[in-house]
């Protein structure tokens, strides 16, 4: 099973000056719990909604910024659509003879929901079968932090069961 992960950026964020890849730049407690749960990066691919940069790769270099996503910053990433970076990206995870993504995660808050369902659906009608399954599954993990951590643990932890059972 091929699975991307889509996550909210972090208010909490690493103090490095110098650009450093998101999933390092983010500090919040869902993303220890994703750096705990997959430290080796193996049980899904990466990806970060930020509210600065859009829809990015989580081992793209960026700096430290402070911004949140609200209805107009969501309105204007949609309105830009599937971006060369985002198809970049998708070409890159589902390169080398991988396969098209089966299941995506969506972590993150009612704002973050909406953008990153509309930007993937967006993503599936550009791009046909090319990186998603026509069967993709995609599962929504929207709560308190406390709730949102287990889940993640739990989706991260489902999906190697099923790589070890394949």
């Amino acid at each position: 099973m091929s699975r991307l992960l889509i996550m909210a950026c972090s208010a909490t964020k690493s103090s490095q000056a110098l650009p450093v890849p998101a999933v390092e730049r983010y500090v919040g407690p869902v993303w220890q719990t994703l750096k705990a749960a997959d430290p080796t990066g193996e049980l899904a691919h990466v990806t970060v909604l930020s509210a600065e940069h859009g829809w990015i790769a989580g081992s793209a270099p960026i700096c430290r910024y402070n911004r949140k996503m609200d209805n107009v910053r969501g309105r204007e990433l949609i309105a830009r659509g599937v971006t060369p970076e985002t198809l970049a990206m998708l070409v890159e995870a589902t390169s080398c003879g991988r396969r098209p993504f089966s299941e995506v995660c969506i972590v993150g808050g009612h704002y973050y929901q909406a953008v990153a369902r509309e930007l993937l659906q967006l993503t599936i009608n550009h791009s046909g079968n090319a990186f998603f399954t026509t069967d993709v599954r995609v599962v929504e993990i929207c709560d308190q932090i406390g709730y949102m951590r287990q889940q993640l643990r739990a989706w991260l932890e489902q999906g190697q069961l099923q790589q070890v059972a394949a």
